[in-house]
């Protein structure tokens, strides 16, 4: 159950920075909430099975939501830069 929280957490800004997406504090800490969230709520919840563990699903889903929580909040402050 570790794995399910440290993988979105801290995995995805850990490779997000290395690939030069760099975001503020609050961004990771929104996206880390976010991604925590989503990953409890899918495991309280689990909408529809894809024959995988439970665990990995949740896992697979907080990473994307995280990716995309901290894309987007990557590519709003862009364009606010830029504009």
């Amino acid at each position: 159950y570790s794995y399910q929280f440290w993988t979105p957490i801290i995995l995805v800004p850990l490779i997000m920075v290395i690939y030069g997406f760099r975001g503020s504090n609050y961004v990771f800490i929104y996206a880390s909430i976010f991604s925590g969230l989503t990953v409890v709520l899918w495991q309280l919840y689990s909408p529809f099975q894809v024959k995988l563990d439970g665990a990995l699903e949740g896992v697979i889903v907080g990473v994307l939501s995280n990716i995309v929580f901290y894309a987007t909040a990557y590519r709003m402050n862009y364009l606010k830069k830029h504009s």
